[in-house]
């Protein structure tokens, strides 16, 4: 049994014994007793002998009285074979010890540069247990100092303590002098560039861009505050705010703007003026009035909705008819009349001289009267007959009979 004494951190002693098993079977420890202190790491067997010599195991004896001189140790033990013996061990103790400086590692300065203006930032000093931090030789630990400033802060390192490997002494500061706060910024709503479509053919619309405070307008890049353009145009006006000015709440930076191409303008009408239809009254009787519609290029002539061919009508009729224009003509003058064609009257029989009667005829037995065909338009080829009130109560379900009751109302 040996041992080694050495001062440790704390500045007390301990004791580091090292036990030797000089026999080929494993040896168990009966018992242990110390001088004075406590005795860690001793197992309760140890190993048997090797061909590599004796097996040995450590314990640390710690806790020393203070003052002692020496430090002793006794174990006990039994083999295998029940051989039994003892081991006293004894070393002598240093008479004071140093504990051993404590290794120290500064923490840097905490630095908080402001980034509001008129506001400067600070430097907060840590307070780092075995150092002193100066700054032009006063103790600032634990200080916070504002800014400006500028220099280096010095590390001292008190007794029992010593620098860490690669540990810093010297900490530069640097907190520049806070900005001068500018004006506040003038909220700015910008105003939608005017659009103006045009309902003229060959004429563009036009976009007048505004020129509003603190903003600028720009097409494609280009600022073109206050300026108008004529279409067409398809694409996004921005907006930049200016230095001094912020966008109101809700503001638009974009408005989209679309002016198309303008139509192309469509010929002129050719005025036409319609001729008034021509109404022929008849003087016969049993032979109905008439009215002509004249073939005007340009011109449509009705019988309410109904369209009338050109041509001649047979009464009778009370009716209106009206001029419309076709496309690419536009009307002057009267575009309706008023059409009266009274009923025919019925012819008068004449005398006749008597005849011998022929055989077989009863005696006074009427001639009979010769038949006419219905109110017809004559001048349309092969149609056959219409008449006008044919064409008003075919076209318009009994319109022709609605109209003369309006007249009628008229008059």
């Amino acid at each position: 049994m040996s041992g080694v004494a050495e001062c440790a951190v704390d500045g007390t002693i301990k004791v580091t014994w090292t036990i030797e098993n000089d026999y080929p079977l494993v040896v168990e420890v009966t018992g242990q007793t110390t001088g004075g202190g406590e005795l860690a790491g001793l197992p309760s067997q140890i190993p048997a002998t090797s061909g590599n010599g004796n097996t040995s195991i450590a314990a640390t004896q710690t806790a020393i009285p203070v003052g002692s001189a020496s430090a002793s140790l006794q174990v006990s033990a039994t083999w295998a074979d029940g051989h039994k013996a003892s081991a006293t061990g004894r070393v002598s103790l240093p008479g004071e010890c140093t504990p051993p400086e404590k290794p120290v590692t500064p923490v840097a300065p905490e630095i908080s540069q402001s980034e509001e203006c008129e506001v400067n930032g600070t430097v907060k000093v840590p307070n780092t247990e075995g150092v002193r931090y100066l700054w032009k030789g006063e103790d600032v630990s634990g200080k916070t100092f504002t800014g400006p400033l500028d220099g280096v802060i010095e590390v001292e390192v008190k007794d029992g303590f010593v620098l860490a490997d690669s540990a810093k002494t010297e900490f530069p500061v640097t907190v520049p002098a806070a900005e001068v706060c500018a004006p506040p910024e003038k909220p700015v709503t910008p105003v939608a560039p005017e659009i103006s479509q045009s309902e003229e053919c060959e004429v563009n619309g036009t976009v007048k861009v505004p020129s509003t405070e603190g903003v600028r307008y720009l097409w494609k890049g280009e600022d073109v505050s206050g300026k108008t353009f004529t279409g067409p145009l398809d694409g996004v006006i921005e907006v930049e705010v200016k230095d001094g000015f912020v966008l109101a709440d809700s503001a638009k930076t974009e408005f989209p703007v679309t002016v198309p191409a303008a139509e192309v303008c469509a010929p002129p009408e050719k005025p036409v003026t319609p001729v008034a239809p021509e109404i022929s009254q008849s003087e016969e009787c049993e032979v109905d009035g008439t009215v002509t519609i004249p073939e005007i290029e340009g011109v449509s002539y009705f019988l309410d909705d109904e369209r009338l061919e050109p041509g001649t009508y047979e009464g009778p009729a009370d009716v209106t008819i009206t001029a419309a224009a076709l496309g690419g003509y536009t009307l002057t003058g009267t575009s309706s009349w008023d059409v009266v064609l009274t009923e025919a009257k019925e012819c008068e029989d004449e005398p006749t001289t008597p005849t011998a009667t022929p055989t077989g005829t009863p005696s006074g037995t009427p001639t009979p009267r010769p038949s006419y065909p219905p109110l017809a338009y004559t001048g349309a080829g092969d149609t056959g007959p219409l008449s006008l009130l044919a064409v008003g109560l075919l076209g318009l379900g009994g319109g022709l009979v609605l109209l003369k009751r309006r007249k009628g109302s008229r008059a």
